[in-house]
């Protein structure tokens, strides 16, 4: 059984070629909303992608970060330790490090200073603290609905 579709006739005023402009009108229109939708859908899958990559980033960050701490504990430890030392892009060669607690840390824009170890763990922390804080907010920016101005 075939189904053909015809103009709904208008009650109004007995004009019958009106309500099929209406429902072209009205086709028209749902395809703009339906394009709409799929554009903002794209939009959003991409800053989803975004969001993620950068979750991804500062994951891999703090862990950096974590790793840092735990060396930071123990270089103290000795006064010397035994270690390979990069020599070019493709050798090492043995070496030693010493003042293990001497630590160059970057301060920002190009700015070092020299720290202990102490000084330089509690900065790591502070930085870890950060990184987490920037994790949470990511992660609720990702959920709809959630609000990040509980910061």
């Amino acid at each position: 059984m075939k189904k053909t579709l015809s103009p709904i006739p208008d009650e109004g005023n007995g004009a019958s070629g009106s309500s099929g402009v209406e429902a072209t009108v009205s086709l028209h229109t749902a395809k703009e909303n339906l394009q709409n939708t799929f554009q903002t859908h794209q939009l959003h899958k991409e800053k989803l992608g975004s969001l993620e990559e950068e979750i991804a980033k500062l994951q891999k960050f703090r862990k950096d970060y974590e790793h840092l701490l735990k060396k930071l504990q123990t270089l103290p430890d000795k006064a010397s330790h035994e270690v390979m030392v990069p020599f070019g892009s493709m050798a090492f060669m043995p070496g030693r490090l010493i003042h293990t607690n001497e630590i160059l840390v970057l301060l920002g824009d190009n700015w070092f200073a020299d720290r202990s170890a102490k000084q330089a763990s509690d900065i790591v922390r502070r930085r870890l603290k950060v990184f987490q804080t920037a994790t949470r907010r990511s992660k609720l920016r990702r959920v709809p609905g959630k609000s990040i101005a509980i910061f």
